[in-house]
């Protein structure tokens, strides 16, 4: 159970960077 939210938490980041990395191009 830690490790799905851990795993979640990594996925959500993981678009937080994309989004970003996307608004910068």
């Amino acid at each position: 159970m830690r490790l799905y939210f851990t795993s979640l938490r990594n996925l959500f980041h993981g678009a937080f960077i994309y989004l970003f990395i996307y608004l910068f191009i």
